[in-house]
């Protein structure tokens, strides 16, 4: 602030990332920059970070590597009379041994009351039964950097239903991964996704079939419906 004053600095504009900057510190970053403006510039930002480097990769891989070995950790903790603490821990240990800087996530859907949820925020105590349904989205972090994605498993044997599903969503999946090329937009990849989909599962619920990763959980190629 001393610098701007004595430099006589006014009317200059300073982009920020409205998302990343909560709301006491904007109002001090304001203060600081008395006679500034400060703008949100997330969604240029976005764009930008879309490209990522090589140290960026690389994190990224780092962060993706430990997250698959703690899915293993967490697939090899469900037992009947476990709780969803117990896989929780799982995973958490898992990552912090490997060398992770910290757990970005870890969301357990386990049993009737929170297998459901798209991402269940907290452990519930529910103590797994066969029969039980049991979803864990997570990632690890590394130097800032997060990986995610979902495993789903069930507790005793899958009903024939079930198992056509998931054969279903891994055809879809590798088809549409094998069909992008660059100049594509999101909305494109979204609508070729959904109506490879809804040929075997009818107004299956998405709202998304795929998004990038980086500094936040979901960046920019956003595969939505309406990302042009």
């Amino acid at each position: 602030k001393a610098v701007l004053a004595e430099r006589r600095v006014r009317n200059m504009m300073v982009g920020t990332e409205g998302e990343s900057l909560s709301s006491g510190f904007k109002t001090k970053l304001e203060d600081l920059l008395e006679g500034n403006c400060v703008v949100d510039f997330s969604a240029a930002m976005e764009m930008v970070r879309m490209v990522k480097t090589p140290e960026e990769i690389r994190r990224l891989k780092r962060a993706t590597e430990i997250t698959v070995k703690s899915h293993a950790a967490f697939r090899a903790a469900i037992a009947i009379g476990a709780t969803d603490h117990d896989l929780f821990r799982a995973a958490s240990i898992s990552m912090l041994d490997q060398g992770a800087d910290g757990v970005k996530f870890i969301n357990i859907g386990c049993g009737p009351n929170t297998s459901y949820a798209a991402h269940a925020p907290f452990t519930t105590g529910h103590t797994i039964a066969h029969g039980d349904f049991v979803k864990v989205d997570m990632g690890a972090l590394c130097q800032g950097y997060g990986a995610d994605f979902v495993r789903s498993y069930f507790v005793g044997t899958a009903s024939a239903r079930h198992c056509d599903i998931w054969k279903r969503l891994n055809e879809v999946q590798m088809e549409l991964g094998m069909s992008l090329r660059p100049g594509m937009t999101g909305g494109e990849i979204f609508d070729r996704g959904y109506a490879l989909i809804s040929k075997y599962l009818e107004n299956f619920p998405r709202e998304f079939v795929g998004h990038g990763l980086g500094i936040g959980a979901h960046e920019e190629p956003r595969m939505n419906h309406v990302n042009t």
